[in-house]
């Protein structure tokens, strides 16, 4: 049709070109009008791009099936189903990585483009002869419908929750992850057969020879960025069966962690524990949401406060991730739209202060050296920013509820200013006078350097306090009035004692265990060097071994109640343990009814910023709070 037609067009054109130039119209100068001559251009069919079918319902999802294929384009299908219907389906759980690359897939006819690392995923998941039914984020929810996209994230818990398992793609193998995965998989298959798996031989498992290699080979795989991501803690904690896919390599995640626990047994295979810092979190956030009521505790502020070393793109996530870990947006206020995230944050803060958690969300305020981009007010925690301890020290980094430095006071606070600012009551105690650096740098990063980050971060009491408080005379008598050596003993533990196997801080310790794990601590430092050497006096080792148990119950506690906060020398002459970011003239401050003192660094115009909660030895059970309300004022914290 289309060469016939421009057959026809030419004849024309040329028959027109002839009596426009015929020797009569020359002569009588007319002119005839003609049109150019275009051959017409047959354009490719070019398939529309996918539009979504809008959900009917609040309890309605999308889910894709994968249709069968080896190769080429993969082709899907999107269909809406009720929760009633009980759908049976599969839930990805992956980091979409870089968005940019983008790869095109066929959706309902239509085209739909997605990232590199999704697509991978897609292409393994297709089966040759057979549908694959699955849930994903990226594609089931329509995230340009701002209404459907917040409706569908407060659903997510439940999507989980409902799937017939859940498939963690970690991404396309890279060297070594072959390797891991048959480690891990021959792990679980070799504890299987023992009665202590505990007990398995660390040659046996890693391969002799190959054992370093081979923990190297673990390190790479587990630390993807999967094991970061907010998201994936609600993905694998609601799974009812979770299957770890590296490309074609295949595990359980039993397996991995029964792997991890075997780890982190066998000491001497150096393996840095904060690698599976994260995974320890989900596995304890997994456990406690199958075994903990709302009322008897599991909040989404707690979760929060669990969750701060995973990382997240968009800041909101951070709260929204916890969602659907329980129903919290009834009592917590929480309404799923990515508007302002200091909104979000500001707003949530207030109502948790509110509804009884005023010194718990203090304790996670303050301003930090972390890189953000949120202008906050300093007592709102901003859980955009990672925290650098580990999970063993989060749990206890918050000092104990035992304390009681502000007496029987009763908290008195509000918010002015349209929510920016925090009027709270309390007075001055005192002004840092010095301090030093951070105590105990953390765990080592390699076993190259661990003998040396034991010294770093192992240091003595009277090693560290010496930079601050050089020009002290032990003969002086200590603020407090205590003997010098309690108060060395229990200032390095805030006074603080770790009872029992499950390890519960208690505030009520006897001044002998203060004393013999003290002793017992220092020993060992003092004595470091020459037990890496064999070179320790009989005498000595003997000693050693005597108050081992006392020692290392008093390093784990210093370890986890002082990790990355600095001591310091108050102007009274008081010593204690201040936030990183505290600097010398900042406020000692006890607020009304509150548990513990805080830092605060004075402002313009009457206003001051929350630099955090602090340990100061000789105030922490209310001894100063009752001369204190003769200087009582107002704190406005901006």
């Amino acid at each position: 049709m289309a060469r016939h037609s421009n057959e026809t067009r030419r004849r024309k054109l040329i028959d027109r070109f002839r009596l426009k130039f015929s020797p009569k119209n020359i002569l009588e100068n007319k002119s005839v009008e003609y049109e150019t001559w275009t051959p017409a251009i047959e354009v490719p069919y070019q398939k529309p791009a996918y539009t979504y079918t809008p959900l009917s319902g609040f309890d309605e999802l999308r889910v894709l099936t994968i249709q069968p294929g080896t190769s080429g384009l993969v082709y899907c299908k999107l269909s809406n189903v009720n929760f009633a219907k009980n759908p049976g389906y599969e839930a990805l759980s992956y980091v979409r990585g870089d968005e940019h690359a983008v790869h095109e897939i066929e959706i309902n006819g239509g085209t739909f483009h997605v990232a590199e690392n999704l697509f991978a995923a897609l292409k393994h998941l297709r089966r040759p002869s057979q549908t694959v039914i699955v849930w994903i984020d990226a594609l089931c929810i329509n995230h340009q419908d701002e209404d459907e996209r917040g409706k569908q994230i407060g659903l997510m818990g439940k999507i989980y929750l409902n799937a017939l398992g859940v498939l963690v793609w970690l991404g396309t193998p890279v060297a070594g992850d072959r390797q891991a995965v048959q480690i891990i998989e021959k792990f679980d298959d070799a504890s299987g057969r023992v009665v202590n798996w505990n007990e398995l031989d660390a040659e046996a498992v890693l391969g002799g020879t190959k054992r370093e290699a081979s923990l190297k080979a673990l390190a790479s795989l587990l630390q993807r960025p999967w094991f970061r991501r907010t998201w994936v803690i609600q993905e694998v904690v609601l799974a009812t069966k979770t299957v770890i896919l590296c490309g074609h390599h295949i595990t359980s995640w039993s397996a991995l962690c029964r792997f991890a626990d075997w780890l982190k047994c066998h000491d001497t295979l150096r393996f840095d524990a904060s690698i599976l810092s994260r995974l320890d979190v989900m596995r304890h956030l997994r456990w406690l949401v199958r075994h903990t009521k709302r009322e008897r505790g599991l909040t989404l502020f707690k979760l929060l406060s669990t969750t701060k070393q995973f990382d997240a793109t968009n800041p909101h996530d951070k709260i929204f991730g916890m969602m659907g870990l329980g129903d919290f947006s009834n009592t917590d206020g929480i309404v799923v739209t990515y508007n302002s995230c200091q909104d979000l944050y500001t707003n949530y803060a207030k109502r948790t202060m509110e509804s009884g958690l005023l010194w718990d969300v203090l304790s996670e305020a303050g301003i930090d050296l972390g890189a953000t981009n949120l202008k906050l007010p300093s007592w709102v925690p901003d859980w955009s920013i990672i925290s650098s301890q580990s999970p063993t020290s989060k749990r206890v980094a918050h000092f104990s509820s035992w304390y009681r430095a502000a007496g029987d006071t009763q908290r008195d606070f509000k918010f002015l200013d349209s929510n920016q600012t925090l009027s709270i009551t309390g007075f001055v105690f005192d002004t840092i006078a010095s301090i030093v650096e951070p105590m105990h740098a953390g765990e080592p990063e390699s076993e190259s350097d661990s003998v040396e980050a034991k010294h770093a971060s192992a240091r003595t009491a009277r090693d560290i306090m010496a930079q601050i408080c050089h020009e002290t005379d032990e003969s002086i008598q200590y603020p407090s009035g205590q003997h010098w050596d309690l108060v060395w003993a229990q200032l390095f533990v805030c006074s603080q004692k770790m009872i029992g196997m499950r390890k519960y801080l208690s505030s009520k310790a006897s001044d002998e265990w203060f004393l013999a794990g003290c002793h017992g601590y220092t020993l060992r430092l003092e004595n470091l060097d020459a037990s890496a050497r064999g070179a320790v006096a009989s005498e000595v080792q003997d000693e050693l071994d005597a108050t081992e148990e006392a020692a290392l119950e008093y390093e784990g506690v210093s370890r986890a109640v002082l990790t990355g906060r600095r001591g310091a020398r108050t102007e009274g002459g008081y010593l204690g343990w201040v936030p990183k970011t505290a600097l010398p003239g900042d406020l000692i401050c006890v607020f009304d009814g509150a548990r513990l003192p805080y830092v605060v660094r004075e402002r313009e115009a009457g206003r001051c910023v929350l630099v955090g909660e602090c340990y100061i030895h000789g105030v922490m059970e209310g001894e100063v709070a009752e001369e204190g309300q003769d200087t009582r004022e107002t704190f406005l914290i901006v």
